[in-house]
């Protein structure tokens, strides 16, 4: 689940009213220079899905590394 605050205080009382535990809070820069290369690709022709070694890789570039980033294994597609 993903949602946009303007603080990382809006996102805790957020948590905090609605009984979420708090995830992973990233910049918004961060996560649109991510999407650019996750889903940049999605609408060619030969698109197929990423391996799990690609997603790693593509996680560790952009700074993404907390534990809702990590993947189990890297064999197989995300």
């Amino acid at each position: 689940m993903m949602h946009f605050h303007k603080s990382e205080s809006d996102v805790k009382n957020w948590c905090e009213r609605h009984g979420f535990e708090l995830g992973d809070v990233q910049p918004i820069s961060k996560i649109w220079e991510f999407s650019k290369e996750w889903y940049g690709s999605h609408l060619n022709h030969d698109w197929k899905k990423w391996s799990i070694e690609e997603a790693i890789r593509i996680f560790k570039k952009h700074g993404l590394d907390g534990p809702i980033w990590s993947l189990e294994t890297d064999e197989g597609r995300f």
